[in-house]
């Protein structure tokens, strides 16, 4: 079941992420200055927080603990698979002061080539309307989407093909 609502945890992700830009990014050159930090799409997947956070500095795929789960023990760094509705994905195990351990997955590890919030938002909301849908079912909306946010990139920040192969499943 998904359900659509704003989690204090990913508020609190969301300010960490602003505290990191505000006091060690500024003026570093991977710095994307059209972008902010915003969360997108954050959705209760399994009892757990799934969304994108975007930043002037990357997009990550962010799935957050259920409440009766404790990954405090889990090793930083570590490769944990998940199985989302449309494929496997691999996450990262990852801490955040203020927040806890999360899990991520990069799907843009540098964002210097968008060319705006908007343009941003739009590429990681299709890029969760494609996660949440079984590729059994093919969703037409999904791929529809995905194909009009990926009109709205400038034509040489990153091709399709690489775009599409930030979201190639493990298990293809």
């Amino acid at each position: 079941m998904v359900e659509k609502q704003v989690h204090p945890t990913v508020i609190r992700l969301v300010e960490a992420y602003k505290n990191i830009n505000e006091q060690k990014m500024q003026g570093l050159p991977i710095v994307n200055e059209r972008l902010e930090v915003e969360a997108v799409g954050f959705t209760l997947w399994e009892g757990r927080w799934l969304g994108i956070i975007i930043s002037p500095w990357f997009m990550n795929l962010t799935l957050l603990p259920a409440e009766h789960e404790d990954w405090s023990d889990l090793d930083w760094g570590v490769k944990r698979v998940w199985g989302l509705p449309s494929s496997d994905y691999e996450f990262i195990v990852s801490p955040i002061e203020g927040v806890g351990v999360y899990q991520s997955l990069s799907l843009f590890t540098t964002v210097t080539d968008f060319p705006d919030q908007h343009v941003a938002r739009a590429v990681a909301q299709a890029i969760m309307d494609k996660l949440l849908v079984s590729s059994a079912e093919g969703s037409e909306q999904a791929i529809l989407s995905t194909k009009e946010a990926l009109g709205k990139i400038p034509d040489n920040p990153v091709s399709r093909r690489e775009l599409l192969r930030k979201f190639v499943p493990i298990n293809s």
